[in-house]
């Protein structure tokens, strides 16, 4: 009987090996899949799925260059609950890399100010440590300012991210 369970066991890890690996993608086969097919049949084709609970929002939480610019490419082809859902990822990569976020939030809306990005609304989701605990792990990651432009660009985001806070007080967010 044990070797039966061991057999059924070694089975059905073999079989599950192909489907775990299908659940998720790197950021440069992703990126290569925009390009073949557009970034709508690829939000199309993945949005909600294992792979984007899996690879595309992590990804894109981490802050990394190469998942910041899919971010970008998905972005302008969502909408509803996919654009909501990407924002919230970039939102969750602010505290990563600050920086990364910011610069490419300034490359793609030259037009809008680090200070009303940094302006959060909490309208969809209020992050799992809470209002403040986000705008703690924000303002650490903005300490990390090394260069005279980091400087300035984490001074216009502490300056949003004080309006967040009084509009989260008043809202009773916590």
């Amino acid at each position: 009987m044990k070797r039966l369970s061991l057999a059924l066991t070694v089975a059905a890890i073999v079989l599950a090996a192909p489907l775990a690996q299908s659940q998720t993608i790197s950021a440069d086969a992703l990126a290569s899949e925009i390009r073949a097919s557009g970034a709508r049949a690829v939000l199309v084709k993945y949005f909600e799925t294992p792979v984007w609970i899996n690879s595309i929002r992590p990804g894109i939480e981490s802050g990394s260059d190469k998942w910041l610019r899919i971010a970008e490419q998905l972005y302008k082809e969502s909408d509803g609950a996919g654009t909501e859902e990407l924002g919230e990822a970039i939102y969750n990569a602010l505290p990563n890399r600050p920086f990364a976020v910011l610069r490419e939030f300034a490359r793609t809306s030259p037009e809008a100010s680090v200070e009303s990005f940094c302006d959060i609304s909490f309208e969809y989701e209020v992050p799992k440590e809470g209002v403040h605990g986000y705008l703690q792990r924000v303002r650490k990651a903005l300490a990390s300012a090394k260069t005279k432009q980091e400087k300035a660009i984490a001074a216009a985001c502490r300056r949003g991210l004080v309006k967040t806070e009084a509009e989260a007080k008043r809202l009773g967010l916590r």
